[in-house]
């Protein structure tokens, strides 16, 4: 008997089934301490940029439009991505998907906080506060849509070769529509900031 076993051929197990996405993303989904943070980074640039034009009532209106922009963008723009996201049939989980675009509001939070000393020197030393503050708010859009992308592309699993970029015309679409969504999110906040100037009352 011991010599029948030993000549039977060895048992293999069934080989494992592969993981759905071997290259997971590289980026960590942000805690909701660095979302706050990050929020109030936003926050505390609309404030810094509010202060150099001397009116109390518009430097107040200027702290929650810094909010207005960055966090309406998304609000309004996720499910878009998300809807047309698994309406092509790709493979990245929503989690990941909403995990990529609060990283990408994160980081450009993080660096509206370190610009807000900067801010806060040039509107209490020179009348360019709103120049600068327009120029920092394009940069911020710039770094948002860049992470976004970066992370958005990490977070799908990678295409067999030779397959269309049909993902990366979703995030091209998802691009342009936060563009325009910022772009009219911003001129409300604009209006809103100024009113005061203006005698209104919004």
């Amino acid at each position: 008997m011991d010599t029948v076993a030993a000549l039977a051929p060895p048992t293999l197990a069934p080989p494992a089934d592969p993981p759905r996405d071997a290259s997971p993303s590289p980026f960590a989904t942000p805690e909701l301490p660095q979302v706050l943070w990050a929020m109030g980074g936003f926050a505390l640039l609309g404030l810094a940029g509010g202060l150099g034009s001397g009116v109390v009532e518009l430097a107040a209106r200027s702290l929650p439009a810094g909010l207005l922009v960055a966090v309406g963008t998304g609000i309004l723009t996720a499910p878009a991505l998300l809807v047309a996201h698994q309406l092509g049939r790709f493979r990245a989980e929503p989690e990941a998907l909403i995990g990529a675009l609060a990283g990408a509001f994160v980081q450009a939070g993080r660096l509206a906080l370190a610009l807000v000393p900067v801010v806060a020197f040039f509107a209490a030393t020179s009348g360019l506060w709103s120049v600068l503050f327009a120029a920092l708010a394009l940069l911020l859009g710039a770094v948002a849509a860049s992470s976004a992308a970066r992370r958005l592309h990490a977070a799908e699993p990678p295409r067999p070769a030779g397959a269309p970029p049909h993902f990366a015309l979703l995030v091209l679409g998802w691009q342009v529509l936060a563009l325009l969504v910022a772009l009219r999110l911003g001129s409300v906040a604009v209006a809103f900031v100024l009113a005061p100037l203006a005698g209104g009352v919004l």
